[in-house]
Protein backbone atom coordinates (compact mmCIF):
# COMPACT_ATOMS: atom_id res chain seq x y z
CA UNK A 1 0.00 0.00 0.00
CA UNK A 2 1.16 3.55 -0.96
CA UNK A 3 2.26 5.92 1.85
CA UNK A 4 0.06 9.45 2.41
CA UNK A 5 3.48 11.05 1.47
CA UNK A 6 3.05 9.22 -1.97
CA UNK A 7 -0.45 9.85 -2.74
CA UNK A 8 0.63 13.20 -2.19
CA UNK A 9 3.04 13.37 -4.18
CA UNK A 10 1.45 12.05 -7.41
CA UNK A 11 -1.06 14.33 -6.77
CA UNK A 12 1.26 17.37 -6.82
CA UNK A 13 3.18 15.93 -9.77
CA UNK A 14 -0.03 15.99 -11.18
CA UNK A 15 -1.58 19.23 -10.74
CA UNK A 16 1.67 20.76 -11.71
CA UNK A 17 2.47 18.42 -14.66
CA UNK A 18 5.90 17.84 -13.55
CA UNK A 19 7.48 14.28 -12.95
CA UNK A 20 7.05 12.53 -9.60
CA UNK A 21 10.78 11.75 -9.33
CA UNK A 22 11.14 16.06 -9.63
CA UNK A 23 8.67 16.74 -6.26
CA UNK A 24 9.91 13.57 -4.65
CA UNK A 25 13.87 14.91 -5.05
CA UNK A 26 12.82 18.49 -3.85
CA UNK A 27 11.56 16.66 -0.63
CA UNK A 28 14.40 15.03 -0.43
CA UNK A 29 17.22 17.98 -1.06
CA UNK A 30 15.20 19.90 1.67
CA UNK A 31 15.20 17.57 4.36
CA UNK A 32 18.96 17.39 3.78
CA UNK A 33 18.96 20.60 4.50
CA UNK A 34 17.14 21.14 7.18
CA UNK A 35 18.95 18.36 8.75
CA UNK A 36 22.58 19.62 7.90
CA UNK A 37 21.49 23.28 9.50
CA UNK A 38 19.70 21.87 12.82
CA UNK A 39 22.87 19.96 13.45
CA UNK A 40 25.60 22.45 11.88
CA UNK A 41 27.43 19.32 10.51
CA UNK A 42 29.79 18.96 7.31
CA UNK A 43 29.03 15.29 6.79
CA UNK A 44 27.38 13.93 3.68
CA UNK A 45 23.60 13.18 4.99
CA UNK A 46 21.67 11.41 2.39
CA UNK A 47 17.53 11.62 3.19
CA UNK A 48 15.87 8.47 1.97
CA UNK A 49 12.24 8.22 1.86
CA UNK A 50 10.75 4.97 2.02
CA UNK A 51 8.01 4.63 -1.41
CA UNK A 52 5.86 1.72 1.00
CA UNK A 53 5.27 3.24 3.82
CA UNK A 54 6.87 6.87 3.08
CA UNK A 55 8.94 6.45 6.36
CA UNK A 56 12.15 9.13 6.43
CA UNK A 57 15.92 7.70 7.08
CA UNK A 58 18.49 9.73 7.46
CA UNK A 59 21.98 8.49 6.65
CA UNK A 60 25.63 9.52 6.85
CA UNK A 61 27.88 8.90 4.09
CA UNK A 62 31.30 8.03 5.24
CA UNK A 63 33.99 6.04 3.57
CA UNK A 64 35.89 3.59 5.60
CA UNK A 65 39.98 4.16 6.11
CA UNK A 66 42.63 2.83 8.19
CA UNK A 67 43.76 6.44 9.37
CA UNK A 68 41.34 9.18 9.96
CA UNK A 69 42.18 12.44 8.94
CA UNK A 70 38.48 13.69 8.64
CA UNK A 71 35.68 12.55 10.83
CA UNK A 72 32.94 14.34 8.75
CA UNK A 73 33.91 11.57 5.86
CA UNK A 74 35.83 8.81 7.19
CA UNK A 75 35.47 6.13 9.12
CA UNK A 76 37.68 3.67 10.74
CA UNK A 77 37.75 -0.04 10.21
CA UNK A 78 37.49 -0.64 13.50
CA UNK A 79 34.39 1.52 13.69
CA UNK A 80 32.71 0.10 9.75
CA UNK A 81 32.11 -3.26 11.38
CA UNK A 82 29.39 -1.55 13.60
CA UNK A 83 27.78 -0.66 10.47
CA UNK A 84 28.99 -3.04 7.76
CA UNK A 85 29.84 -6.90 8.26
CA UNK A 86 32.77 -7.10 6.21
CA UNK A 87 34.24 -3.34 5.78
CA UNK A 88 36.65 -3.26 3.54
CA UNK A 89 39.49 0.32 3.11
CA UNK A 90 37.55 2.26 0.03
CA UNK A 91 34.16 1.65 0.50
CA UNK A 92 31.40 3.62 1.55
CA UNK A 93 29.41 3.22 4.75
CA UNK A 94 25.93 4.47 5.46
CA UNK A 95 25.72 5.39 9.55
CA UNK A 96 21.50 6.22 10.26
CA UNK A 97 21.18 9.29 12.30
CA UNK A 98 18.42 10.05 13.86
CA UNK A 99 16.86 13.40 12.63
CA UNK A 100 16.33 15.91 15.93
CA UNK A 101 15.21 19.18 16.42
CA UNK A 102 12.62 18.38 13.50
CA UNK A 103 10.16 20.64 14.39
CA UNK A 104 7.62 22.86 13.52
CA UNK A 105 10.09 25.57 12.33
CA UNK A 106 11.92 22.39 10.39
CA UNK A 107 8.44 21.24 8.61
CA UNK A 108 7.70 25.20 7.96
CA UNK A 109 11.92 25.18 6.33
CA UNK A 110 10.97 21.99 4.04
CA UNK A 111 7.25 23.14 2.67
CA UNK A 112 9.01 26.49 1.60
CA UNK A 113 11.70 25.01 0.18
CA UNK A 114 9.77 22.67 -1.27
CA UNK A 115 7.61 25.02 -3.00
CA UNK A 116 9.97 27.02 -4.18
CA UNK A 117 11.51 24.06 -5.97
CA UNK A 118 8.44 23.30 -7.79
CA UNK A 119 7.70 26.86 -8.89
CA UNK A 120 11.62 26.68 -10.34
CA UNK A 121 10.65 23.28 -12.40
CA UNK A 122 7.91 24.83 -13.73
CA UNK A 123 9.26 27.81 -14.39
CA UNK A 124 12.21 25.79 -16.40
CA UNK A 125 9.93 23.79 -18.23
CA UNK A 126 7.57 26.51 -19.57
CA UNK A 127 10.90 28.16 -20.78
CA UNK A 128 11.93 24.97 -22.31
CA UNK A 129 8.49 25.11 -24.49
Amino acid sequence: MKSDLYTAIAQIAAERGIPREAVLQSIQQALTSVYKKSTGSDEEVVVELDQATGEMQVVVVKTIVESVTDPDTEINVADAHEYSAAPVVGDVVKIPRAPENFGRIAAQTVKQVVQTRIRDYERESVLKE
